[in-house]
């Protein structure tokens, strides 16, 4: 698949739209950006990986 250069300006400001609304995390219990949540998520795979924790919660987002 490949986009015009319109195609991926509007892409962009999409996902960078997404990233900034809000929604409640699972695991958290509470709102954030996924922005956020992806900074949430990389430091609780850091977590699991150096043994710190003995599970990773996924983020599952329904739609």
């Amino acid at each position: 698949m490949s986009l015009t250069k319109e195609g991926l300006k509007v892409f962009l400001r999409l996902y960078e739209e997404k990233k900034q609304s809000k929604f409640k995390h699972p695991v958290l219990k509470r709102q954030c950006t996924y922005q956020e949540a992806f900074e949430i998520q990389t430091r609780l795979l850091a977590k699991y990986l150096m043994d710190e924790t003995e599970q990773y919660p996924p983020l599952i987002v329904k739609k």
